[in-house]
């Protein structure tokens, strides 16, 4: 990571509760330097506060293979969603995530994971896998220290 590049955190919500804090503790994270991503099942709650990209986790649908670049960068996360399907017992929300190609892409770019609360930790679990470089913590208190200690703040 260089010094421009700031620090990238990637949030994923493993509930669907629209609470009032939401937004709140996630504003927080947000800082001189920090780029904060967030993901959520289902549908993007509103208000969302400006300098924090959010998007819903869904499955990328594969492109033509005409457009051969295009299906050669969604063939791993298309790889990934069915092993995630051939296995029993698989977390549901790891079973959409893995075959979201924003998501991978977010999480391979990313300084920190966070598991915004108790039903995304399987989750985060596994995208940390693709990026052993990144802290993946649980709750929001652990990424703001770990944001702190990468940028030196």
């Amino acid at each position: 990571m260089s010094a421009d590049e700031g620090v990238r955190v990637v949030v994923v919500h493993g509930s669907t509760a629209q609470t009032p804090t939401l937004w709140n503790t996630t504003r927080r994270l947000r800082g001189s330097g920090v780029h904060v991503t967030a993901f959520f099942p289902g549908k993007v709650p509103p208000r969302k506060p400006k300098g924090v990209a959010a998007f819903p986790i869904s499955v990328t649908p594969a492109p033509s293979r005409r457009r051969v670049r295009s299906w050669l960068r969604w063939l791993p996360v298309g790889r990934q969603q069915r092993r995630a399907a051939a296995t029993p017992d698989v977390d549901r929300l790891w079973l959409v995530a893995a075959g979201d190609q924003r998501l991978d892409s977010a999480v391979r770019a990313a300084d920190v994971l966070v598991a915004a609360d108790r039903a995304a930790v399987p989750t985060v679990w596994h995208l940390m896998h693709h990026n052993q470089h990144a802290d993946a913590v649980l709750g929001y208190g652990e990424a703001a220290r770990r944001i702190s200690a990468r940028t030196g703040a």
